[in-house]
């Protein structure tokens, strides 16, 4: 892979990892700087990622650098801000207006990880790269918030 290809994929990364932060909760703003904080941390490490370790390096620098975010606004705030609102996930065009309500209700890293699997269609694989984490945690915890999906769901 020559240089220009290389450069070419974490512009697509990076677009993605914005994507995914809107769709996690984070402003257009706070998206596009945990973004260039993720490549800045690249640039400072010096690292040399091969193509398929890239992807997953960057968005767990990302997820981390989202978290700490959170935490710091929620502490100088002093509030509990709702991150995945109604109105984050009503662009997603569902089905059924209950599912939408459910998504709300997820706390920040199970929407973290609905968004992995069906938003941006990573494997099972890819999430327990990126998260650090083996398959069959994966697999259990999506399996446990569908469940809870589906309880909401029933609930109302």
């Amino acid at each position: 892979m020559d240089i220009g290809q290389y450069e070419q994929q974490l512009i697509t990364i990076a677009k993605e990892l914005i994507a995914y932060l809107i769709k996690a909760g984070a402003s257009k703003e706070d998206a596009q700087d945990i973004s260039q904080e993720a490549f800045v941390k690249l640039l400072e490490t010096e690292l040399v990622l091969s193509p398929d370790k890239l992807r997953a390096w960057m968005y767990r620098v990302a997820i981390t650098r989202y978290y700490n975010l959170y935490k710091r606004k929620k502490r100088y705030l002093e509030l509990i801000p709702e991150i995945i609102s109604k109105s984050q996930w009503s662009d997603i065009i569902l089905p059924n207006s209950g599912l939408i309500t459910a998504l709300g209700k997820l706390e920040l890293e199970e929407s973290l990880l609905i968004l992995m699997r069906y938003e941006q269609e990573l494997s099972v694989r890819q999430i327990s790269v990126i998260l650090e984490i083996s398959e069959n945690a994966v697999k259990t915890r999506l399996f446990r918030i569908r469940g809870k999906l589906k309880q909401f769901i029933e609930e109302e």
